[in-house]
């Protein structure tokens, strides 16, 4: 049998303050939901079932889960009937009936998530279905900011993970004019790390979210300092960081991290491994990357 393809992506999920056992509360809470968040057009999606990845682990382990991807129909529209080549009649719909619970064209990937690194590990492609970078961030973005969630957490921030060395390549390039870094307030797991310092800046000053550009002066060139570096890494973790820049033959160029999120792909033979497994392992091998990336 030929070999299958399943992809992997990655997001970090932050809250304040954070633990362990408040994104575990958090993850718990998002399953209860009875709403559902909407993807795009008629695609919405909810969290499945959640459970602990190991029976055995302790409390603080990791969970693994599932995002539920769905069409929800709009019955009251209008119908088309391919047949007649018309729009359809009551007569056409009259014996068309669809229950309020059963959602078609139903697609499920599964995740694993770390409460310690607050790291989400989820499939982005799976027998032939596609769960998009932008749709997965957007997924949770909406599931945990329900309204009925940041009442009891308050803001979750949800950014999806750029390709581990996309940030440095960025900053390696020549003639750099512009340098905007948009940073959701971390949630720094070391006390002398710059994702620290800028966790206690905006939290300082009671921010969510701080939006910096820095330009050069009269279209010259940006000098950009080890501690500027180390903030936009920051920035790329926790948001976006954008770049404007001519190349070599002149040309404007725009290069962004929310155009290279963290992408894997595997191939496994399905007779012989199952595709969590392969899920599993991935997880464990991308949070270690990640981990020593972000320990700036």
């Amino acid at each position: 049998m030929a070999r299958k393809k399943i992809e992997f992506g990655a997001i970090n999920i932050t809250t304040h303050p954070h633990s362990p056992e408040n994104y575990l509360k958090l993850f718990r809470a998002a399953r209860r939901l009875e709403s559902n968040a909407r993807l795009r057009g008629d695609q919405f999606g909810r969290i499945g079932l959640i459970h602990k990845l190991d029976n055995n682990q302790g409390d603080k382990g990791p969970i693994a889960g599932e995002i539920l991807k769905f069409t929800d129909i709009d019955i009251e529209g209008e119908w088309f009937n391919v047949k007649s080549k018309s729009v359809a009649t009551e007569d056409d719909m009259a014996d068309i009936y669809i229950p309020e619970n059963l959602k078609p064209n139903l697609s499920r990937f599964s995740f694993i998530f770390f409460p310690e690194d607050h790291i989400l590990i989820y499939e982005g492609f799976y027998d032939g279905k596609v769960l998009s970078p932008t749709l997965a961030e957007t997924f949770f973005e909406k599931i945990l900011n329900h309204e009925s969630m940041t009442k009891k957490f308050g803001p979750v921030f949800v950014t999806h993970i750029p390709d581990a060395n996309i940030i440095d390549d960025m900053l390696a390039l020549g003639n750099i004019t512009s340098l905007t870094l948009t940073t959701k307030r971390p949630n720094p797991d070391d006390l002398k790390t710059t994702e620290r310092k800028v966790h206690d800046r905006l939290k300082r000053w009671n921010a969510a979210q701080e939006d910096r550009t820095l330009k050069a002066i009269d279209g010259g060139e940006l000098h950009l300092d080890d501690e500027l570096k180390l903030e936009a890494k920051v920035a790329a973790k926790n948001g976006i960081v954008e770049l404007k820049r001519y190349n070599h033959e002149g040309m404007k160029e725009t290069h962004s991290t929310k155009d290279h999120p963290m992408r894997r792909t595997e191939y496994y033979n399905p007779n012989s491994v199952l595709p969590f497994e392969i899920l599993r392992e991935m997880a464990f091998s991308l949070k270690k990357e990640i981990s020593a990336w972000m320990r700036t």
